[in-house]
């Protein structure tokens, strides 16, 4: 049994979380999560989501994320539905919320016919 199954299973929460697993808690996307942990890494700003570095990875420990917070965090992370984009990076791709017909990738129209200068 993996550690992710066994926490899902028993409903606890790790002592550090992820930054996709903080954002989503915040309901806020993943490049402002990742600026506002840098950012609090850089200056300890309390107004920024607390992080640490491990290694080259950036985690958010559980009890200075409550504190963040002002309240203790629910486990799992409930799950939100999100608009899909259309683009390079598509979310949810061919989930209900975001059909693969939405994400058809779209031609450009055919260039009209260049203006012949010179006849030949």
């Amino acid at each position: 049994m993996s550690v992710e199954s066994e926490i899902n299973r028993r409903g606890d929460v790790p002592d550090l979380l992820g930054v996709a697993e903080a954002a989503a808690l915040l309901r806020v996307g993943l490049t402002f999560a990742y600026a506002s942990t840098a950012r609090f890494i850089a200056t300890g700003s309390e107004k920024e989501i607390p992080a640490i570095k491990v290694g080259r990875l950036t985690r958010v420990p559980r009890v200075a994320f409550e504190r963040f917070l002002g309240a203790p965090i629910t486990w799992p992370i409930p799950e939100v539905e999100r608009p899909c984009s259309v683009g390079l990076l598509s979310v949810g791709a061919g989930s209900a919320a975001c059909p693969a017909s939405a994400l058809a990738v779209r031609s450009a129209p055919e260039p009209a016919p260049a203006a012949r200068l010179f006849e030949v």
